[in-house]
């Protein structure tokens, strides 16, 4: 697939002047194994630019794109394995975080998930309904602080927003709330 061949050969030519690559087609995947003199940001910022580059190239003169999942700097045949299985775990960050380029460093802490449990959300509507507005402050202030300590990405805080909310208009309802008729 001349995809393949234009990535695989593009990116060694781009790297040669500041790493060995080692490049092998795994089916409709292209996996580099980059030697890092060490593993300071230097070259990895240099690796970043690189596949950037080489991202914006396959897009414009070949209009193609790709995605580039990099896992940690590791030593050894032991670790391009580690490496290898941390980049693969990197595929569920695609649709979260809606880029074309995830380094494992970067996400390794972000929380994808969160948990808002059926308990803390019937606390808190036992709290709008009992019209402890301070208390359903309090017990909404725990989950943020609790739930979402850390790197959290973009999606999971807009999601927790959005139960949040849900659990509001249903505390609201529960509380003798109503909207006006149109």
């Amino acid at each position: 697939m001349l995809q393949l061949f234009i990535i695989r050969n593009v990116f060694e030519e781009m790297c040669q002047d500041h790493f060995n690559v080692e490049m092998a087609e795994l089916g409709e995947r292209v996996a580099a194994i980059v030697n890092l003199p060490d593993q300071s940001s230097q070259y990895l910022d240099i690796l970043k630019e690189k596949v950037e580059d080489l991202q914006a190239m396959a897009g414009s003169p070949f209009r193609f794109s790709f995605t580039t999942l990099v896992g940690a700097a590791c030593r050894g045949l032991e670790g391009i394995h580690s490496s290898y299985l941390q980049a693969g775990e990197l595929e569920p960050y695609l649709v979260l975080l809606d880029t074309d380029l995830i380094i494992y460093d970067d996400v390794k802490d972000l929380q994808v998930h969160y948990d808002y449990s059926l308990e803390a959300e019937q606390k808190i509507i036992n709290a709008i309904e009992a019209g402890d507005s301070r208390q359903a402050r309090l017990l909404m202030m725990q989950i943020f602080d609790h739930k979402l300590s850390g790197k959290v990405s973009e999606d999971s805080y807009r999601y927790l927003v959005y139960d949040i909310v849900g659990t509001l208009v249903r505390g609201a309802r529960r509380g003798g709330y109503r909207t006006a008729a149109r």
